[in-house]
């Protein structure tokens, strides 16, 4: 739902808005990925020490 009207609205905007709004939403990709991969350390090391 969120996907869609963000589609719609690029199709509105600026084309250097539209190039904002991708490039943050790479950004925000990037820490999810990041993030979930810090916890999945975090957890297999906690393993090991047990």
């Amino acid at each position: 739902m969120i996907r869609e009207n963000s589609i719609k609205k690029r199709a509105q905007m600026d084309p250097i808005d539209q190039l904002r709004l991708h490039l943050i939403e790479q950004l925000e990709e990037k820490e999810k990925v990041r993030s979930s991969w810090k916890n999945t350390k975090k957890f297999s090391r906690k393993r090991k020490v047990k």
